[in-house]
């Protein structure tokens, strides 16, 4: 048992319920049957928040891992899309060629199926950028969560970090004057 008054089955009910985003701690105390009193108990033993650090530690994990997995299928869709477009630029290439030797040699069929290629292959080409734009931003925003979930908000810090003046990781550096290099901070 992990405390006198709680057995596993219960405690296991009690994690259950707390990883449920809609349950308020009292929702959590009548889900499980105990008076939020005594779940506030529970919930303070060391035992128990031993299992609910570890509980954190591992679904932090697996975020960061269901994280990286979806930011490895973007990048690989994004790559594809990249081969499309200059797949679809060297198209477009070949029937610009192809357009200009028809209107040189005054071939209308020529013409009219260079045209209609051309038009064809522009439309593609647009609705590839949008597409290429639209993966480069949920693949920036997906960085960007994951670097957020990294590094703690300064109000997380310890006391000591904040007290020391060491600069909030969470905030962009300071950087120099026009000319100077981007990104380096500037002594003041």
């Amino acid at each position: 048992m992990i405390t006198p008054a709680v057995t596993p089955n219960k405690l296991d009910s009690i994690l259950h319920a707390l990883l449920d985003p809609d349950l308020s701690y009292a929702d959590v105390a009548k889900t499980v049957g105990v008076p939020l009193n005594r779940l506030m108990l529970i919930l303070d033993a060391p035992e128990v928040q031993e299992h609910i650090q570890r509980m954190q530690r591992l679904l932090d994990q697996r975020a960061r891992l269901l994280a990286s997995s979806s930011e490895a299928a973007a990048t690989g869709a994004l790559t594809a899309l990249i081969e499309e477009v200059r797949t679809t630029r060297e198209s477009r290439a070949e029937l610009t060629k192809a357009l200009c030797e028809a209107k040189l040699s005054g071939t209308t069929a020529g013409i009219e199926y260079a045209e209609i290629g051309l038009k064809h292959v522009d439309d593609r080409f647009r609705k590839l950028t949008e597409a290429a734009r639209c993966a480069r931003a949920l693949l920036a925003q997906s960085r960007s969560r994951l670097r957020k979930d990294r590094v703690r908000p300064r109000d997380e810090q310890e006391p000591e970090a904040r007290a020391s003046g060491t600069p909030d990781p969470t905030e962009p550096a300071k950087t120099g004057a026009r000319g100077a290099s981007p990104g380096y901070p500037v002594r003041t």
